[in-house]
This record gives C-alpha cells, sequence and structure tokens, in this order.
C-alpha cells in the first residue's frame, strides 16, 4: 500500500507554491534554488526522471505501478510532483557539496549486487557486493574501503589516490589494482602500474602480478599470487590454492552478507579449487561437501553441521 505524503509535508506544500507561481515570502532559501534548477528538471530524459522518481518514491514509501504484459503502464506525475522530485535532486546536490568541504562521505555502495562507480576524477572502482567505498576529506582522491573493490586509477601526478583499507594504506599515481578488507588482514593485489602499501610503519613497493598482506603487523608482500585468486570475483567465482576453510567460508560470508560459523578443526583444513558465487546456500552447499557435511540456517546466518 502507498504511503502518500501529509498534506502539511512543507516540501511538497513548496513544490505546490513554486507550481502555481506564487512569489516567495523569504522566509524559505530553498525557493530560489529550485527556481535556479527548474530548467535542468524539466529538462531531464525518460530514463533519468524514472531514476529520480524511483529514488523518491523509496524515500517515502509509495509503491510503483506494476507492469502488465499486454500493457505497459509509465508513470504519470503531476507538475507539483515533478518540482518535489527537484527538492530532493537540489538538496542531495547541496548535502553532497557540504559533505565533500567537510569531512567523509560515502561515494558508493554494494548490497547484493556488484557495483560500478566513476569517480569524478575519472577512475572506476568495481566494489564486490556487501562493500562501501568513503570519500574522505581534502582534494577528493582519498577513499575509505570497507570489503572489496577493484581500482582503476586515472593517472594525475599531482594528486596521489589514496585507499584508507583496514589496517592498511594503498597510495597510487595510476593504476589497476585489487583491494579486500574482509577476513583477518587487508590484502592488496595490482594488476597495472606501481602501488605503495603502507601499514604499521613499514611499507612494500608493488608492481604489476604482486601482492601483499597489510596487517597490525605491518606490510608485507606475498610470494607467487595468483591473479586468478585475486580478481575471480568479477567473474562471480571463488578460486581457492591450498587455503584455509576459515578464509574460503569467510569469503562466502562477505560475498553473501553473511555469518558463517565453523568448528576450529574444520577451520584449519585446506582446500582447493573454484566455487561458484551465485547465492549463499549454493556456494556453502559446495563447500559443505568439500567437507563431508552440511551448512545449515541458523540466526541470519549459518554453521556447519556433519551427518
Amino acid at each position: 500500500m502507498s504511503t502518500p505524503l501529509p498534506d502539511d509535508d512543507r516540501d511538497l506544500r513548496l513544490a505546490r507554491r513554486l507550481d502555481a507561481g506564487v512569489a516567495p515570502d523569504g522566509t524559505d532559501p530553498l525557493h530560489d534554488a529550485l527556481r535556479a534548477a527548474r530548467p535542468e528538471a524539466s529538462s531531464l530524459g525518460a530514463d533519468a526522471s524514472e531514476r529520480l522518481w524511483a529514488g523518491v518514491a523509496a524515500q517515502i514509501g509509495a509503491d510503483r505501478p506494476a507492469v502488465r504484459d499486454r500493457a505497459p503502464l509509465r508513470l504519470v506525475r503531476s507538475r507539483a510532483m515533478r518540482w518535489a522530485v527537484a527538492a530532493v535532486v537540489v538538496l542531495a546536490i547541496g548535502a553532497g557539496l557540504w559533505m565533500a568541504q567537510r569531512g567523509p562521505a560515502v561515494a558508493a555502495v554494494a548490497e547484493a549486487e556488484i557495483v560500478t562507480w566513476d569517480a569524478p576524477d575519472g577512475s572506476t572502482v568495481v566494489l564486490r557486493p556487501h562493500s562501501r567505498l568513503v570519500r574522505l576529506g581534502g582534494d577528493g582522491r582519498a577513499y575509505r574501503l570497507d570489503g572489496e573493490a577493484f581500482f582503476a586509477v586515472a593517472r594525475d601526478p599531482e594528486r596521489p589516490f589514496t585507499v584508507e583499507a583496514g589496517p592498511g594504506t594503498v597510495r597510487v599515481l595510476g593504476t589497476r589494482f585489487d583491494v579486500s578488507t574482509w577476513g583477518a588482514q587487508t590484502e592488496v593485489y595490482v594488476e597495472e602500474g606501481r602501488v605503495e602499501v603502507e601499514a604499521t610503519a613499514s611499507r612494500v613497493i608493488l608492481g604489476a602480478g604482486e601482492a601483499a598482506t597489510a596487517g597490525p603487523t605491518g606490510a608485507q608482500a606475498l610470494p607467487n599470487p595468483s591473479a586468478e585468486a585475486f580478481l575471480d570475483w568479477q567473474r562471480g567465482e571463488a578460486v581457492f590454492e591450498r587455503a584455509s576453510v576459515r578464509r574460503v567460508a569467510d569469503e562466502i560470508g562477505q560475498h553473501f552478507g553473511v555469518a558463517v560459523s565453523l568448528p576450529a578443526d574444520e577451520a584449519r583444513a585446506s582446500v582447493s579449487g573454484v566455487i561458484v558465487l551465485e547465492s549463499a546456500p549454493q556456494a556453502l552447499g559446495d563447500l559443505g561437501r568439500i567437507l563431508g557435511g552440511r551448512f545449515e540456517p541458523v540466526g541470519g546466518g549459518y554453521r556447519f553441521v556433519r551427518p
């Protein structure tokens, strides 16, 4: 059931006044901002308009009309509601500028699906499911990552690109690399270019095809890293070579946003192979069969049990 906006809602009343051409009374500075944005709002294409409305509808709890096979429907909105959309756009832009000037702001969030985000400097970030990228204050090339992401960084020698990831910090000028923060430590793999990984007053310089870990004891290069093992998630797979079951379970848990419980003796065992990442039950089902047991749902997560 749709949740209508209340009749006394301040933004909707303002939208109706703007639509009717009522002169501002000087008590609301948003009025002038909306009027300045009106030409841009009215020139939005159909796709952009629908995306904007979807965001507004999600916030107010409005249901979208169902699409029927025989007669697809197109959402029709009053001019006043279009002004309400413009109000949200202006407020969002203003909030973004304010946060950019004053401190951290969420740049991109991946929930159940992989998300690709284009940074203002031309860099591209591909976020693994259940990951978040936060833009820090400063010149706009400093970020904090929670989860895992692949970065293709636009080269700018005057402004190094930095990523805070768990206990480590990655600094680059222009490169392609993967960073993960799930599990007990941060891991970095460089596909192209060079990066610096720093943690606890120690640092490692990595070139193409090299990897490192960053943890409480510092940064350390990894011997003979496999590109496939670091970049596999972008293809919907998890590739392991003599990895602990705990690490495999952590990666599946991170990818699907679930907690995975293991007995200590099972967690220490090593496994090799490929697990397809279609769903948590499927991936954990495959792992359970390898271990000679199964993962059963419990308390919003999964735990391993033997028959």
